[in-house]
């Protein structure tokens, strides 16, 4: 018995429990898993590139064509091959009118992809600009009304232009004048 423990018997206090030999603390090492993925290329055109590839060619028309995508066409500007929404503030400048159809949900929209009248509306009372879009005869919707105003001016003023369904879901109509759109078709 040492001396402690004597004291510790004179005042009538009990010795400590033993104690097992204190092991050295462990240590945990964690990892941890970190996903590098690679930055995907986007299929569509970099905004920085429209205003230096969206320019007319030699011959005055548009560096772009049509490709078929996922049941529907799209524009893809013929050097990258990147694809273009059709609604890019762009296209106005190359003579391509496009936009997703409005209405549609109260027409019907677009159930089939090819040619589309467009039907002035002057009268409308909604919007005196008004560029109705006709399929087979029936009303699938109209050009927004940004959109409209120029549209109507360049058909009032009697410019030839045709117009195509290029997507059903949602439904995009293009519009221009019949040698931009032959020009746009011609590597399908």
């Amino acid at each position: 018995m040492g001396l402690l423990d004597s004291i510790r018997a004179l005042l009538g206090a009990k010795p400590p429990a033993p104690t097992a030999p204190s092991s050295p603390p462990t240590t945990r090492v964690a990892f941890r898993a970190e996903v590098v993925r690679e930055p995907q290329e986007s299929a569509y055109l970099d905004q920085e590139d429209h205003a230096r590839l969206l320019q007319p060619g030699a011959d005055g028309l548009a560096p772009l064509h049509f490709v078929r995508r996922n049941g529907a066409l799209w524009l893809a500007e013929d050097t990258t091959g990147k694809l273009l929404n059709v609604d890019n503030r762009y296209l106005r400048r190359l003579g391509i009118w496009g936009v997703k159809v409005r209405g549609r949900t109260l027409y019907g929209g677009a159930q089939r992809l090819g040619p589309a009248d467009l039907i002035r509306e002057p009268d409308n009372p909604h919007d005196a600009n008004a560029v109705a879009i006709h399929v087979e005869g029936r009303m699938i919707g109209y050009y927004n009304k940004g959109m409209a105003p120029g549209l109507a001016k360049l058909l009032d003023a009697g410019e030839p232009l045709e117009a195509v369904v290029i997507s059903t879901d949602p439904a995009k109509v293009l519009a221009a004048r019949p040698e931009v759109l032959a020009h746009l078709r011609r590597r399908l």
